[in-house]
Parts: structure tokens; C-alpha cells; sequence
């Protein structure tokens, strides 16, 4: 169905199923219904107001000219709403209001009673209605209102009512318009002597033409519903209709079907008891039917169309369209909202109605400038209200949506748990919360938890074992969150055993230690007790002693198992570091997961962690990675982890000083492998940590000059040039045996050759001007003279001179001292960097000495 390029004016379409949504929608347009949306009429009896106005006093009628003129004196101007703003404008509203107005006369309210019955029949208000007192207005000579609608300024108000006293005027008509319809009243005809009145719904346009002589004076009231929609008579013949109407749908596979308000309504207003006119008659009808035939469930909600128009000045633009329901409810107002800002996308095939948006004006629209070739693309919306016939079996399906997660899931089941506590809605919510658990408890572990919570709600404990022993590993943090919530476990609802298997299925300490962590926060909420903690810590322990694997997020468990010891009784700290040690021991070859546990834990301020950490050196010094220790762990960086490889350095130092030499030779093997930022600032740590010794310091930095800086380029001794800088030396259509590129090739490598000539065919023919090491020029007619030079050298020396040059003004900001201790006898030759100069005797431009590795020693 689409927005633009539809026909169709309803939800007809060939074959059976296009029959019955025709049938269907026939049916609901043609329940009974009375009402307009407005309503005018004269009462040529009525009661006197007793108007008594505050500054001027009693009022008679019919007012006389000398009274209007007093009680404009007391007046001010009346505003109107513009946006998120009040503002007054006499070009849009020219009228006098007034609040301080009293009713003296204690039968006015039933006279009053008497215009709200006719009000409410001639609107077709299935509610009962009062009228509370807004304003009183005067419009004198010229005065009028431009086209406007009213805001629903209470709870639960639907239209306002206007009651005209006798006040002698001319002109002042009021023009109602609602889609096509139009409507126009005129008060001054009965103005002298007669009461006039008139009603509409605030969503109604309408407006007050100029008055052109005379005081018009009026009172405003706001409409509001006060009690649910009275029961229609003679239903048993339009419910035996409708229900042959809808037996059709049983063979279809649509799940809901929707049909359009007639009127646009609130969150407040979006229940029975305030809809309007026709709108109330036919959700009345639905929902009295649907009491009976609970195969089917009507509810409210708003729906919007958003179609963005691309922007393309052809004829037919392409179109983008996304229709979409919202704000669910039951009929009788209930929000079954769960995420306040999702929005369920439905097919356009669900609209009973079909296209109603091929004739209408967007509600919203945006966009549309010109921009450059083209037009910018617009963007329009369209807002309904609707009533949607949902079949009960699918109801689950309908309000989660397609393919819903896990924890959107579980959102909705704690809506259906507070649908529990509404009488009117408990069975429909048991029967709900009875089908998510049969559907989840079948699914993936993450679904599992959410059948879990659903047991829990229904206190069905037999459910929860059930899940229990289906559980392959662990459910959704979310899910134990929420179960923390539920359970008491001084008191519970379930076997404790089955309690302790959603934790204890995993073999992973990390899990387990996050969901008991997130079973408690639950619990907090609600309740903390002695036996919750020894509950969560004993699946804890009972992960710490079997789990047969590791990983490296399981350091963060242990990290937090063991903070949770300090302050503890010495009992439980002794069982658990036991518990803790077994798991340490198990994995003692584990290097990745001891090194992760010690980045996570240096520096943590416990003496129970530190000792534990400690007691992970031999097996970090073991497998040591010098990259986990000293780069960063968020993105790149060319700065280094100084104080944790400090922290570990002096830890080694002080608690296993016979593994220093083996993690200096793994230092230095590993180093090269370092990018150069990181490589430098490693050496400037070491230059200045007492750890390393001299022959270290003198191994690292002679390496640190022959892998991030190399060998000084040789300059060439004769003039042979292969090809440099990556380049190759080809023409443009290169072949195994092209002349051309032979040639200039024979040229190159020819070390007694520094120029020669080429014809022009040679040197068009291919790239050979932009070799580094050739410079072209034209010689005369007979061609080009193609000069080798050592551009290339030059550049590549100068770069290599500056990495140097680079390197001895960082290694003297170390400190002369320190260079000195550290780098001894050698330090001269280090900074001058002569274990890369190039010596007399290297003729080859590429190629490096090995690096110096000297014997470590601590």
C-alpha cells in the first residue's frame, strides 16, 4: 500500500480476504450512531443567571449598553495560545474577557443541566458530561476571532459550550468546520430578549466573525466526561451480525485489523468514556462484544504515517513510507505502554479503511527547500487515532513486536504483573504471563530468565524448576536483577536448590560472580538479609572450586570477590582465599589471565588483594608479554602503561627477585616488536627504574638504534640505479619484451653510465621523469637527456640523521647522571649512535648489523 500511488479509497482488495476487511469495515461505519460535531439552539425560557460581576456588580438582562461599557472597564484583552506561548494579537483575537463572575442564582445550575442533556444527545456523548465555568467574553463593535481550535485545558475535556445572554447585537456568527463539513450559527437574530447556545468538540475549527454593532456577550464552559459510556440498546441483533461478520478472519493469517477515529484524542482522552460521537458509539459496541467473545480484544492507540518524499524534481519521487501504532491502550483507558518511545511498525494492510491519507493535509511537514539541482527531500506526518481488534491468541505476539529481545520481553511481563492488581484485567494478564512462559522457557538462556520471572509472577514454583533444569549455562544479568527483586530467600517461593542452579549451570566465575552481584542489587530494593549473602556467596564458592576454565574477564570477579573480603570475619575471609587459591592453582599456567588479574588489581588498596596478586608473579614472569603490561587498553596511544610496568618492575624486585633476569631477557626479546613511540618509552622507564643494569640498559638501547632507527643509508659508489622508492621502471603499455623499457632498464643498472640521451618516443612512452634518482631534460629535436643523480641517498640520510639527531636530545633529557650509571663506558658510543654509522668498507645502501645482545645479569 503506498501513501502516493494507491487508488484505492478502502481496504478492498481481490479474493476472499479482501471481501471480509470490505465486510468488516462496512459493518463498524454503520454501527448506529447520533450525534454532530457541534450543536446550536435557543432557549426562549430560561432562568435568571443572578450575574454579579466583581468591580461592577449585578447584572441584569438583557444587558444594556451602559452595563457592557462597565464591565469592559474591568476587563483585559483575551490571548490565545501560539505555539508554547499565550500571546495577545488584535489582528487574530479582538475580544474582552473576564474571570470574577458569579452565578447568584442557585436554579441557573439546573437550567444549565437542563442545555447539557440536549448537548449531549445532539453530540452523541455516551457519557455523562458536566460544564465548568471558563470565562465570560464581550465582543463589542469589530471584535471577532480568526479560525482556531481549542486546547483541552482539564482532564478529560472533550468540547466547550458557549451560552449567549440577551444582549442586543448585530454580526458575530460563528463557523464551525470538521473535515468537509461546515456549520454555520448566528446569535444575533434572538439576541434581545432569547438565550442562545451552542457546543462543539475541541477539535473543531471555528470562528467568530466581527461583530458589527451592538455587545455580544457570552459564557464559556469546558465540556468534560465524568463516568463510563451508558450500555446501547438493541445490540443482540448487531452482535449476531457482527460476528457472522468476523468469521471469515479465522482463515487469514492477519492477527489485527484497525480502524480510523473519526476525531484525534489525547493520551487522557484515548479511553471509552471521553471519545466522541460516533467514535464512542462504535469502541462501545466492540468492547460489549468482545466481553462476550473473548477470541478477540479492541484497543486504542494512535497511529502515524511518516512518508518522506525524496528530493527529485521528476515526476514520480521516490517514496518513503513507515506507518506506525503508539500509546496503546485498553479501551477503558489502561496503557499497556511498556517503553514509553517504541512505536510498533504495522502493515498498511491492517487499515480497514485503506488509503485515508491520499486527500488530507499532513499534520506535520518539513523540509522541502531547494538545494542546489534539486529539491530537499520532504518529510510529512499523519496522526490518527484507531481502534484495533487484536485475536487473543496473538495478543503477546501484537504488543512486543517482531523479534523482541530479551529484556524488552521481561519489560513487558512486569507490565502484564501490574495488570495482576486491576481485577477487570487480571485473567487476561494470567493468561498472557501462562503464554510468554511457555514460549520462552523453549528458547535460548536469555529467553529462559524471562519464563523464570514469569513463574515467579504467577508463583508457580513448579515452573521455575522446570526452567531450572532446561538452563544450559545462565540467563540475562537483567533477568537475576529482576529475580533478586522477587525472591525472598529467607521466605521463598522455590526450592533453593533450583535457586542455586541458575547460578551454578555456568562454569564460568565471571558470570556467576556478575549475576549473584546483580541478584543482590535486585534484592536491595526490597530487602537485605543475612541469608541472601551467604546465599550468593556460596554459588560463588562452589563456581571458584569446579570451574575447569578461565578467561580473562574472570579477573574482574576475582578482583571484586576479593574486595568484598575486606572488613569480613576471619572465618568466611579464610574459607574463601582458600577457595581463591584452589582457583589460582588450577590455572597456575594461565599467563594471559594472571597478567589481566594483575593490570586489573596493582593498584587496589587491600591487603588481601595484594597479597593475592603477589602470589600471580611467578606465573606472569613465566609467560610474560610486555605489550599486555605496558600499552594502553583503550585505542592507540603512542604513551605507555609507566606506572603499571613500575608497580610490577618493584614488585618483582621485592617479592621474587631471582625471576629478574628472566623477565629482563623477555624485555629485550620482545621489545622490537614495540611501535617506536612505545619502544622509547620504555627504554626511559628502565633508564630510571634500579632494576635494570648497566649491560641491560647499554643491550636495549643499542637495540631500540638498530630496529626504530637502522642503518645510516651508504652513499653509492658508482652509478648504478635499480629501481628506487618503490617505483618501477615501465612504460605505459608494458610488455615482456617492450624496447622502450629495456633500454631505459640497461641505462639504470649500468654503473660506469651517469647520462644519456633517449628519443622522444622512449621517454613519452612511459613514467621515466618521475624515477627519484633520475632527472629528465629536453636536449634539442633529437630527443631528451635523462641524468642520474643521488637525490635519493640525500633524502633518505637526511631523514635517518634526523631520527638520530631526535634520539641523543631525548637521551639527554634522561639526565647526564643517570646516563652514566646506566649506560657506563658506552654511553659516548650509544648517543653518537656508532653501531649504526656507516662504515668505509659497506657498499650496499640496504641491510643492518644484528643488534648487539649482551649477557643480562641482575
Amino acid at each position: 500500500m503506498s501513501y502516493d500511488d494507491s487508488d484505492e479509497e478502502s481496504s478492498s482488495s481481490e479474493g476472499p480476504e479482501g471481501e471480509f476487511k470490505y465486510d468488516l469495515h462496512r459493518f463498524i461505519e454503520n454501527i448506529k450512531a447520533a450525534g454532530s460535531f457541534s450543536t446550536f439552539g435557543v432557549a426562549n425560557e430560561f432562568m435568571l443567571p443572578g450575574l454579579h460581576v466583581a468591580g461592577v456588580g449585578d447584572i441584569s438582562l438583557p444587558i444594556s449598553e451602559s452595563d457592557a461599557r462597565r464591565m469592559i472597564a474591568e476587563s483585559k484583552q483575551a490571548p490565545f495560545g501560539k505555539g508554547n506561548e499565550t500571546v495577545v494579537d488584535l489582528s487574530v483575537r479582538k475580544t474582552w474577557e473576564l474571570e470574577s463572575v458569579e452565578f447568584r442564582n442557585p436554579k441557573w445550575q439546573g437550567f444549565l443541566d437542563t442545555l447539557l442533556l440536549n448537548v449531549k444527545d445532539n453530540l452523541g456523548v455516551a457519557a455523562d458530561i458536566q460544564a465548568e465555568f471558563y470565562k465570560l467574553l464581550i465582543y463589542e463593535e469589530g471584535a471577532m476571532f480568526k479560525s482556531h481550535r481549542d486546547t483541552e485545558k482539564v482532564p478529560g475535556m472533550f468540547g466547550t459550550l458557549v451560552v449567549c445572554l440577551p444582549s442586543s447585537h448585530q454580526g458575530g456568527h460563528v463557523e464551525l468546520r470538521h473535515g468537509k463539513n461546515i456549520e454555520h450559527y448566528h446569535t444575533d437574530k434572538m439576541s434581545a430578549f432569547d438565550i442562545s447556545y451552542l457546543a462543539w468538540y475541541c477539535d473543531v475549527a471555528h470562528e467568530i466573525h466581527p461583530v458589527s454593532a451592538g455587545y455580544r456577550v457570552v459564557l464559556t464552559y469546558n465540556l468534560t466526561a465524568k463516568s463510563d459510556l451508558v450500555s446501547a440498546n438493541g445490540l443482540d441483533e448487531a452482535r449476531a451480525e457482527f460476528k457472522k461478520v468476523l468469521e471469515p478472519w479465522r482463515q487469514f493469517n492477519n492477527s489485527f485489523l484497525m480502524s480510523t477515529l473519526s476525531h484525534p484524542y489525547s493520551g487522557l482522552s484515548l479511553c471509552n468514556s471521553f471519545l466522541k460521537g460516533h467514535d464512542a458509539r462504535r469502541v462501545k459496541f466492540l468492547d460489549l462484544y468482545c466481553k462476550e467473545d473473548d477470541q478477540i480484544v479492541p484497543l486504542l492507540a494512535k497511529m502515524k504515517l511518516h512518508a518522506e518524499i525524496l528530493g527529485d524534481d521528476s515526476e514520480d519521487p521516490e517514496v518513503r513510507e513507515k506507518l506506525t501504532v503508539y500509546d496503546i491502550r485498553f479501551t477503558d483507558g489502561v496503557s499497556l505502554t511498556f517503553e514509553p518511545s517504541k512505536s510498533l511498525i504495522v502493515p498498511f494492510s491492517c487499515v480497514l479503511e485503506g488509503n485515508i491519507w491520499r486527500h488530507r493535509e499532513p499534520n506535520k511537514q518539513y523540509g522541502g527547500e531547494y538545494c542546489g539541482n534539486s529539491n530537499a527531500s520532504i518529510e510529512k506526518e499523519y496522526h490518527d487515532a484507531v481502534v484495533i481488534l487484536v485475536k487473543a491468541s496473538h495478543l503477546n505476539s501484537f504488543l512486543l513486536g517482531g523479534n523482541p529481545s530479551s529484556i524488552r520481553t521481561e519489560l513487558y511481563v512486569d507490565k502484564l504483573n501490574k495488570l495482576l492488581s486491576i481485577q477487570s484485567k487480571s485473567g487476561l494478564a494470567k493468561s498472557l504471563l501462562a503464554g510468554i512462559y511457555s514460549i520462552c522457557a523453549t528458547e535460548s538462556d536469555s529467553y529462559k530468565g524471562v519464563a523464570a520471572v514469569c513463574a515467579i509472577y504467577q508463583q508457580r514454583a513448579d515452573l521455575f524448576s522446570q526452567v531450572a533444569s532446561r538452563l544450559t549455562s545462565c540467563f540475562e544479568e537483567h533477568s537475576y536483577r529482576a529475580l533478586g527483586r522477587l525472591i525472598d530467600v529467607d521466605n521463598a517461593v522455590v526450592d533453593l536448590e533450583d535457586l542455586s542452579s541458575i547460578f551454578t549451570r555456568s562454569a564460568s566465575v565471571h558470570d556467576v560472580w556478575t549475576n549473584s552481584r546483580a541478584f543482590i542489587s535486585g534484592a536491595n530494593a526490597a530487602r537485605s538479609s543475612i541469608t541472601l549473602l551467604s546465599f550468593t556467596r556460596s554459588v560463588v564458592l562452589h563456581v571458584l572450586k569446579i570451574a575447569s576454565t578461565v578467561e580473562k574477564e574472570d579477573s574482574t570477579a576475582l578482583k571484586g570477590i576479593l574486595l568484598e573480603l575486606e572488613g569480613e570475619k576471619k572465618a568466611w575471609k579464610s574459607f574463601t582465599l582458600e577457595a581463591v587459591k584452589c582457583f589460582l592453582e588450577r590455572h597456575a599456567d594461565n599467563a594471559s589471565f594472571a597478567t589481566e588479574f594483575f593490570l586489573q588489581s596493582h593498584n587496589v588498596d587491600s591487603p588481601v588483594t595484594r597479597s593475592v596478586v603477589i602470589s600471580t608473579l611467578p606465573v606472569i614472569c613465566k609467560g610474560f608479554d610486555l605489550k599486555s603490561i605496558i600499552l594502553p587498553d583503550i585505542g592507540y596511544s603512542s604513551s605507555i602503561n609507566s606506572h603499571t610496568m613500575q608497580t610490577f618492575l618493584s614488585m618483582v624486585r621485592d617479592h621474587l627477585n631471582e625471576s629478574i633476569p628472566l623477565v629482563l631477557e623477555k624485555i629485550l626479546s620482545q621489545a622490537a616488536n614495540l611501535e617506536a613511540g612505545h619502544f622509547w618509552g620504555l627504554i626511559r622507564l628502565l633508564l630510571k627504574h634500579d632494576i635494570a643494569p648497566s649491560d641491560f640498559c647499554q643491550s636495549l638501547t643499542t637495540l631500540y638504534l638498530t630496529d626504530a632507527i637502522g642503518q645510516e643509508p651508504s652513499k653509492p659508489t658508482d652509478w648504478a640505479r635499480s629501481a628506487e622508492e618503490g617505483k618501477d621502471v615501465h612504460c605505459f603499455t608494458p610488455t615482456e619484451d617492450c624496447k622502450n623499457c629495456q633500454a631505459v632498464k640497461r641505462f639504470l643498472l649500468d654503473p660506469s653510465l651517469e647520462k644519456q640521451t633517449f628519443s622522444n618516443e622512449v621517454v613519452n612512452s612511459g613514467s621515466y621523469g618521475y624515477q627519484g634518482c633520475l632527472e629528465i631534460a629536453k636536449q634539442d629535436d633529437s630527443g631528451w637527456l635523462i641524468t642520474k643523480t643521488d637525490k635519493y641517498w640525500k633524502k633518505k640520510h637526511s631523514k635517518w640523521s634526523e631520527q638520530l639527531k631526535e634520539f641523543r636530545t631525548a637521551m639527554t633529557g634522561v639526565g647526564e647522571g643517570i646516563l652514566v650509571r646506566k649506560l657506563g663506558g658506552e654511553k659516548d658510543k650509544i648517543l653518537n649512535g656508532e653501531c649504526i654509522l656507516h662504515k668505509p668498507d659497506d657498499v650496499s645502501e640496504s641491510g643492518s648489523p644484528p643488534a648487539k645482545r649482551l649477557k643480562v645479569s641482575a
